[in-house]
């Protein structure tokens, strides 16, 4: 079923369409609640019927939301919502640090490093300086 439109077209860009949405378990129901608030029908697995996975599951009519629709409604969530869902998200991807140590061997070179050249190294004034300039 393809998605509904209520307002016109333009190309093949298409504004004001709803989509359907199936919000999969890792993310918070909240989720849901936004894009259903921006018009779409979306579901949360959640309340999903119990015996829905023992019988085919039949998405095809569902239209998957491109990464920068995600970003957008995820963007409007309240800042609280915001963090649960990064939290959700980083907690699905890989450890950053690989290594056996889990980083010690490379934090002990920096730390060799910046004792013999000191000059490395900044003031958590410099620090502020350097973080405020790039947000204006």
């Amino acid at each position: 079923m393809p998605s509904r439109v209520r307002g016109s077209c333009n190309g093949s860009r298409c504004a004001d369409a709803s989509m359907r949405l199936l919000v999969d378990a890792q993310l918070p129901p909240t989720l849901t609640q936004s894009f259903v608030s921006k018009g779409h029908d979306a579901v949360h697995v959640a309340v999903c019927d119990e015996s829905l996975p023992s019988r085919p599951l039949k998405l095809d009519f569902l239209r998957m939301a491109t990464i920068a629709e995600v970003e957008k409604l995820a963007l409007d969530l309240p800042e609280t919502e915001r963090a649960v869902l990064a939290a959700h998200l980083l907690g699905s991807l890989p450890s950053v640090l690989h290594d056996e140590d889990e980083g010690i061997a490379e934090a002990l070179r920096r730390d060799a490093e910046f004792e013999a050249n000191p000059s490395l190294g900044m003031s958590l004034e410099e620090l502020d300086q350097r973080i405020e300039s790039r947000r204006s």
